[in-house]
């Protein structure tokens, strides 16, 4: 009855423009590969398999999207390890990305984080804003 106050935060993606594709609850059990394990095939339902996306553990996750191309890394990750990592997963180094940072996530947290304190449950209608208006993050 009282499951909605299990809510640990929110795993998200979004478009290269700041549109949110798909908001899903983490509930208790904080981040695990179920959340993005579920927003991919979420996606891949939705667009089909012609698409790339990038997630700050991508080199991780890799193994365990069976080493599919979806694993790619936002750009800041390139100092963060192994060289040989960056070589395979640094959006520099994968065609068809252009100069996307896939920093898009940090973005719209690094915005709805001002919102959060005040009226937490707030969120929904935030991203519901940011959807339905021209907002756009510089």
């Amino acid at each position: 009855m009282w499951g909605v106050y299990d809510e640990m935060g929110i795993f998200i993606a979004v478009c290269h423009h700041g549109f949110s594709l798909v908001i899903t609850d983490m509930v208790q059990s904080g981040e695990l590969a179920k959340y993005p394990l579920a927003v991919v095939l979420k996606l891949l339902d939705t667009f089909g398999s012609d698409l790339s996306s990038g997630y700050n553990i991508g080199c991780q996750f890799k193994t365990t999207l069976n080493n599919s191309s979806l694993g790619t890394l936002g750009a800041f990750h390139g100092d963060a390890h192994k060289w040989r990592c960056q070589l395979d997963h640094l959006t520099t180094y994968v065609s068809g990305l252009g100069l996307e940072d896939l920093e898009t996530c940090e973005h719209t947290f690094s915005k709805s984080n001002v919102l959060a304190s005040t009226i937490q449950q707030g969120i929904v209608s935030y991203f519901e804003h940011n959807d339905d208006y021209e907002v756009y993050t510089n």
